[in-house]
């Protein structure tokens, strides 16, 4: 229902599963905390934050142990909420809490880890902080290139989120060469016609404008306009509401230059 933006539908049927869990599980079982971390993903998506939030604190209560792994998992969540949410302060302790306890667990090497730091990379760009993200972008894509391989597609996540970085703090030459490896990963591994590739296009047509180099944006930005609408929607169902108002409001300052 969610894939189909049914989204009253989806909620109706959420609401039912963690109510039968509750019954037969109970509130304090991991069975109920799973649909909850769901719920909370679902209402994220929909910009829903105080709620998601207030769900994903619900998601913890079966949990007693601060160190066990699945509810680092769930603060992961959490901690990506609060970006979204616009709680930077909050989300950077929380961040900075879980790389210590992974670390702590001896999870450096581990997937988990790697998500977290490109988590605190995220935010750090959107705190305007750029050279920190730089930071710990490069920590995160080197794990990914130990955990997964070069050319993997979390891999190029790692190098777009960079490439994001360079750009803020206006190093667009070697934020162009970043967005280039990573289009070249997205390119072979999912084709032209995949989200991944969409976003990092995206992401590097913005930079051609800020570069001046607006002939070559067009060309991106023309091939976007021209995707059809049936695919937009499909990728839609990937982005909360505010990252795809960010997304419309740069191709909005495009078509008004």
């Amino acid at each position: 229902y969610c894939a189909l933006n049914k989204f009253d539908k989806a909620e109706d049927l959420y609401q039912v599963s963690w109510r039968i869990k509750e019954k037969t599980s109970g509130r304090n079982s991991k069975d109920y905390s799973k649909t909850l971390y769901n719920l909370a993903k679902y209402y994220d998506a929909l910009g829903k934050y105080n709620l998601a939030l207030a769900t994903i604190d619900s998601a913890t209560l079966a949990y007693h142990n601060a160190e066990d792994l699945d509810l680092l998992k769930i603060l992961d969540l959490k901690s990506i909420i609060y970006i979204h949410h616009e709680k930077y302060e909050d989300a950077e302790k929380l961040i900075l809490d879980l790389l210590a306890k992974r670390k702590s667990a001896q999870q450096e090497h581990s997937s988990e880890y790697a998500l977290s730091l490109m988590n605190i990379g995220f935010l750090y760009i959107e705190m305007k902080r750029g050279n920190e993200a730089i930071q710990q972008l490069e920590s995160a894509l080197e794990k990914c290139k130990q955990i997964y391989g070069l050319n993997h597609p979390y891999t190029a996540s790692a190098f777009t989120s960079l490439a994001d970085a360079n750009t803020l703090i206006k190093n667009y030459s070697k934020a162009n060469d970043i967005y280039d490896q990573a289009s070249k990963i997205l390119l072979k591994y999912y084709g032209k016609d995949h989200f991944e590739y969409f976003i990092n296009q995206f992401h590097y047509a913005n930079l051609l404008r800020l570069t001046g180099k607006s002939e070559e944006a067009k060309k991106i930005f023309v091939s976007i306009d021209e995707i059809p609408k049936n695919y937009i929607n499909k990728l839609s169902k990937y982005l909360s509401e505010r990252e795809l108002e960010n997304l419309i409001k740069i191709f909005k300052e495009y078509n008004q230059e």
